[in-house]
């Protein structure tokens, strides 16, 4: 039988994709709390970098070179 893999990646039936909706998520954390205007505008210049960009796509290339070349 085909089990999937790590992040849905199977060996023999390629990517598979569940998924999750976002108010599950967001109930698995616990309670929203409002948060102060300013930390909020701040947050997405903080975590939008360059090098956050280079990385995660250089994460995703190596993702899809090992699922489109296996071997």
């Amino acid at each position: 039988m085909d089990q999937p893999g790590v992040n849905g990646i199977s060996p023999t039936s390629g990517v598979s994709f569940t998924p999750t909706p976002a108010p599950a998520l967001a109930m698995a954390a616990g309670e929203i709390q409002p948060i102060q205007p300013e930390p909020g505008k701040e947050a997405p210049r903080w975590t939008s970098t360059p090098r956050r960009h280079e990385a995660t796509f250089a994460c995703y290339a190596r993702w899809a070179d090992r699922i489109l070349h296996p071997f």
